[in-house]
Order: structure tokens, then C-alpha cells, then sequence
């Protein structure tokens, strides 16, 4: 499927091919730092982001009048727009994570006075943040970054493992991430089951494969609200991940956090 940009994204983008300037700036920004700024009526403001580095969560709240909607999009240094988040729970490709209503193909952003994303970010690299008021009220915003420790359950090069009688909750918090388990500590047919809650839990899905060989076969998907148990065995790969990898959420029960168990219990 083709990905479009936003036209503030794709004015950007023409305004940066042709050599113009950054952006006025109201705010720097370095490791851990908050700044409080003001959004015209449907207005919007850059912030520039600087000697940031590792996994980063970017937020905007409202300050003042509370309720407004609010939409953050992350760009790089060349202003291309990288993510974007209208959502307290969940953030994706900029054509995914929309303001407004009808937001397709799985869920409807919903409008709030805060929105955050996650992102890895590269120390030598500046970054700039759009923060867009979606209201026709003049807003007072606070507008930060702060470092984060993901969830290190499912990491895809440590070689995690879901042995029986275990349950491992981890949670999709950067786009493209791709959490793995392999299956082990039994014989014959055990029982996986996927759960998770939330709105957000629609984005989820876990890819079950015969082995962690590259050209394993795909055996079956999980997904929470669909088929999310099936019998395994042993040495059975499994792949956390989002529809499309193009969105990520947080290490909370409402956002993109999953549990996976391993056990007897013969599905429903």
C-alpha cells in the first residue's frame, strides 16, 4: 500500500528541496526538557530538538484551556515527517495517526489534550517537533521529551524464550519493532494465548512460525480480538508485532502491551 505525507508534511518537504531555511522555533529542546508555549486557533509551532539520543518519548498536554485537540508530528532535520500521534495511547506513520475522525484502516484517533510518541533517537541528528492545535481557541501547551527504558521482554536479539507454565507481558513501543519468543521446556502440544485491552489492541498481531529458521513456515496469526490460541510445539517462533509496523504505543494495559502464556489449557 502507498504512503502519503500530509500536505503540511509535503509542504515541508518542498520548502526543504528547495533550500529554504528551518523553521521558526519556539522552543529548544535538549535530554528531559519541557517548555511551555502558545498555539494560535488552529494554529500550529515548531520546537527543535537537540542533543537528543537513545529511546525518546516526545509529549504535548494542554496547559490552558484544557480539552483541545492536539496532533504532534515528529520530523527529522531534512523535514521529513517521521511519526505522528493525535492519541494519549498509540502513534504511527504520519498517514496512519491522523487528526480528526475516520482514521482507517483500524482505529479512530480520538481527540485529547495530551498526545506522546516514541522514538530511537541519533545523538549527532537535530529534530523538530510540530504541535498542531485543532481547535479554534487559543491553547497553552506543554511541550517535552524524555528519555524511556523499553520493555525488554521479547527482544529479538537476546533470544527470548516462553517456557510452559510462563507468561510474558511485553509491549510494541517504537514502529518497525518486532518482539520474538521462541517456545521451549515441554513435549508434545502446549497452548499459546494472546491477550491484550484496549482500543489500541486491534494494532496487534503475533505471527506463529514452525521454527526461528528465516524460511520457516508461517503456521497461523493470533490476533486479541480474533483467533488468539492455538496449539504449539516445541521450538515454535513467535513474532510480536503491529499490522504494517506502522504504529507503536506504550508499556500500559490500554496501549500496546500484550501478554503471551504458554500452557495446558486447551483453547476455547
Amino acid at each position: 500500500m502507498k504512503r502519503y505525507l500530509p500536505l503540511a508534511a509535503l509542504l515541508v518537504l518542498v520548502l526543504a528541496a528547495c533550500g529554504e531555511p528551518p523553521p521558526a522555533v519556539e522552543a529548544n529542546l535538549g535530554p528531559d526538557q519541557s517548555e511551555l508555549i502558545s498555539l494560535p486557533p488552529s494554529g500550529a509551532a515548531y520546537v527543535r530538538l537537540k542533543n537528543i539520543s537513545g529511546p525518546t518519548r516526545a509529549y504535548a498536554q494542554t496547559v490552558n484551556p484544557r480539552g483541545p485537540g492536539l496532533r504532534l508530528v515528529l520530523l527529522n532535520e531534512d523535514l521529513a515527517a517521521m511519526y505522528a500521534s493525535s492519541d494519549l495511547n498509540w502513534f504511527g506513520v504520519p498517514n496512519v495517526a491522523l487528526a480528526g475522525k475516520g482514521t482507517k484502516p483500524l482505529i479512530t484517533p480520538t481527540l485529547t489534550d495530551g498526545v506522546r510518541l516514541n522514538f530511537e533517537a541519533t545523538f549527532s541528528y537535530d529534530y523538530y517537533l510540530r504541535v498542531e492545535n485543532h481547535s479554534n481557541v487559543l491553547v497553552e501547551v506543554e511541550v517535552g521529551v524524555t528519555s524511556f527504558t523499553p520493555n525488554p521482554n521479547g527482544d529479538f536479539f537476546s533470544g527470548d524464550t516462553l517456557a510452559l507454565g510462563e507468561s510474558k507481558t511485553g509491549a510494541i513501543e517504537l514502529v518497525d519493532e518486532e518482539d520474538a519468543y521462541v517456545l521451549t521446556g515441554f513435549t508434545g502440544t502446549a497452548y499459546l494465548h494472546l491477550t491484550a485491552s484496549g482500543a489500541s489492541k486491534t494494532w496487534l498481531v503475533a505471527d506463529v512460525y514452525e521454527s526461528d529458521n528465516p524460511r520457516a513456515k508461517l503456521l497461523r496469526t493470533l490476533e486479541p480480538d480474533g483467533l488468539n490460541c492455538t496449539p504449539v510445539s516445541a521450538g515454535y517462533f513467535i513474532l510480536l508485532r503491529t499490522h504494517g509496523n506502522a504504529v507503536a504505543g506504550f508499556d500500559e494495559p490500554d496501549s500496546l502491551q500484550y501478554t503471551l502464556t504458554l500452557d495446558t489449557t486447551a483453547c476455547p
